[in-house]
């Protein structure tokens, strides 16, 4: 019985060893492709700054030389027509958020006018 306990006991040990090694190959698997893929990212970020840095300055100079061609391939019209539609987008969002404050403005305001007429009431 004794010799049954400790092959069992051996049997447990060396599924539990099995998977403990399965497990330290797939973190030593993904720890290396880690290091691999944020060395990528990190490539892809810088370049994607670069290129966002880069836009941004053409952007800035089209404006001050009043034309907007370049490598980004849009014709003026085109750009000047997606900056257009742009503004017109914020300015309708500006609308809409000026017309919510001055709803919630004249709310707050009847509310506290509601407020002070009963105040007078109970008063009087």
């Amino acid at each position: 019985m004794l010799r049954r306990a400790k092959q069992i006991q051996l049997k447990a040990s060396d599924k539990s060893d099995k998977a403990k090694s399965i497990w330290k190959e797939r973190y030593v698997d993904e720890r290396k492709k880690t290091t691999q893929l944020e060395q990528e990212s990190t490539k892809s970020r810088d370049t994607l700054e670069k290129l966002h840095r880069e836009l941004l300055a053409k952007i800035e100079l089209g404006f001050g030389n009043n034309s907007l061609t370049g490598k980004t391939g849009l014709p003026s019209r085109k750009l000047k027509c997606v900056v257009q539609k742009d503004v017109k987008i914020l300015r309708q969002e500006l609308v809409k958020k000026k017309i919510q404050i001055t709803l919630t403005r004249n709310q707050e305001q009847s509310a506290t006018d509601n407020s002070k007429r009963n105040s007078c009431i109970k008063v009087v």
